[in-house]
């Protein structure tokens, strides 16, 4: 059945880009016969405002994934908004789903970067999870997508990100994100 957290408040309440709308605990896990958690990271579920193509604010879903050692290194953890590559159009596809079902392929890359103390804040792109179709390789909504995706960990109460020096990183359809993320980011996200 749907998931209600996907389905975003009519009208979407006021705010910014990169506002948490909602959250919820979640999982990380790289097991798909027993979905046994990753240790010492703490998931959440988000759904956060962001912009469509045409300019239009919408909501987009994604993970914030958060090491619960301390970080050791200097100045603030370093937070990367890792942009997914092609895994298909339909909602069961999304991250923010195959990353708790121990099935997402890039998941042991993101667990390299959490094991280095670092967090990963994963989105879903717009309409994979949320209600319509996925925007693939729709550049300006990707690149928001993840730009929004950042400030959401930022602003996501509890996760320590505040002011966190941030990356963007991508594979495949997520390499095209994120280049749009770097390309927007000086208008949209300064």
């Amino acid at each position: 059945g749907e998931d209600p957290f996907y389905t975003p408040p009519s009208p979407l309440p006021a705010g910014n880009p990169g506002d948490v709308i909602s959250s919820r605990d979640s999982r990380f896990s790289l097991d798909p016969i027993d979905l046994t958690a990753v240790p010492g990271v703490k998931a959440t579920q988000v759904l956060y405002r962001s912009t469509d193509a045409s300019g239009q604010a919408n909501a987009v879903s994604g993970t914030v994934l958060v090491p619960t050692t301390p970080w050791i290194g200097l100045g603030k953890r370093p937070l990367v908004s890792w942009a997914v590559g092609t895994r298909g159009v339909g909602d069961s596809c999304a991250p923010s789903y195959t990353l708790t079902q121990g099935t997402d392929y890039e998941g042991l890359f993101i667990k390299g970067l959490l094991d280095r103390g670092w967090a990963v804040a994963v989105t879903d792109y717009e309409g994979l999870g949320t209600p319509g179709m996925h925007t693939y390789m729709v550049g300006p909504s990707q690149g928001r997508a993840v730009l929004d995706m950042a400030r959401a960990a930022q602003r996501l109460p509890g996760s320590g990100l505040s002011g966190a020096p941030t990356a963007v990183f991508g594979y495949s359809q997520g390499g095209g994100a994120a280049g749009w993320a770097a390309e927007l980011a000086p208008t949209y996200a300064p």
